[in-house]
């Protein structure tokens, strides 16, 4: 069984950060309002975590792909390809796609769907290990409070569904659907000036705190009209993760432009995938006897 995985802080943490992603405009130095998501556009954000003595790097392309609908609603899709490696304990790559169906007319997130994939070595031999996890939020959660005025609070809550399947070498090993209620608090903290690799900027401040404490802060930057930097805490102020945008633009068009605020959630999604995924290994790995991972007799690899 797949008892090693965290599945509640994994499933918390995708939460969390699903609030960055929403459609935004600039209508005055003191508020935002809702927009129109535009199909097309694409964001580059590079990320670093730190977890439980595991050091995760990467990569991802997140963009705004068709308009459809889904289980009666008008939704847009957010996408996001991505890959990396983490190093530590024990050290691989990933790679992972993932989905977000978004309400159109409120942003509210209707379904999430990633797919994430492991490679690492594991007594001599390669392993493949992916992890599916599908949410449907009923009703669908509108995190969002439109128009955002500065030092503003609000909250939200919802009824989640999550499926999740364990693969590995591409045979099922493990599945589990949950539903929980959750709810949700967020605050505009006000403007901070920060330098990430696309440049310098002044933006908003937004944070948003889960039941147990945990939260995460990016500042929207006015100039750009998007997330330029996203923070990941523990619910004691210990900073997990840093993401930061790199490029923006359209998928095929030369000019740069940007009606988002908020999108850098899927980043960190998959990011905390395989953060929760090596906690499991870290905590396991305590309560064997051996001192190393890699000494472990099982024949089968360890549940991450």
């Amino acid at each position: 069984m797949g008892g090693g995985l965290p599945l509640r802080r994994i499933l918390a943490l995708l939460v969390v950060n699903v609030f960055l992603i929403a459609s935004f405009s600039m209508t005055t130095m003191a508020q935002i309002e809702m927009s129109e998501p535009i199909v097309g556009e694409r964001w580059n954000y590079d990320y670093e975590m730190d977890l439980e003595g595991v050091l995760l790097t990467g990569d991802m392309v997140l963009k705004i792909k068709e308009k459809t609908q889904m289980l009666g609603y008008d939704v847009y899709t957010i996408s996001m390809e991505g890959e990396g490696s983490f190093t530590g304990f024990i050290s691989g790559t990933w790679v992972a796609s993932i989905s977000i169906h978004k309400r159109i007319s409120d942003h509210a997130i209707v379904k999430e769907k990633g797919i994430m994939t492991l490679t690492y070595s594991y007594m001599g031999n390669t392993v493949t290990q992916s992890l599916e996890m599908t949410e449907t939020n009923d009703p669908p959660v509108d995190l969002n409070d439109f128009p955002i005025e500065l030092y503003e609070t609000w909250s939200a809550s919802t009824t989640r569904t999550t499926t999740t399947v364990w693969r590995i070498n591409g045979v099922e090993d493990f599945s589990d659907t949950e539903t929980e209620f959750v709810e949700y608090n967020m605050e505009c903290l006000g403007e901070r000036t920060v330098t990430v690799p696309a440049g310098t900027y002044t933006g908003y401040e937004l944070k948003l705190t889960r039941e147990d404490g945990n939260y995460t802060i990016e500042v929207f930057s006015l100039d750009v009209g998007a997330p330029v930097i996203s923070e990941d805490f523990e619910s004691d102020g210990t900073k997990i993760g840093t993401m930061e945008l790199v490029s923006y633009g359209m998928e095929e068009e030369g000019f740069w432009t940007f009606e988002m605020l908020l999108l850098i959630a899927i980043v960190v999604t998959a990011v905390v995938m395989i953060a929760g995924i090596a906690v499991g290994v870290a905590r396991r790995r305590r309560r064997e006897e051996q001192p190393s991972l890699f000494d472990h007799k099982e024949e089968k690899p360890p549940y991450w």
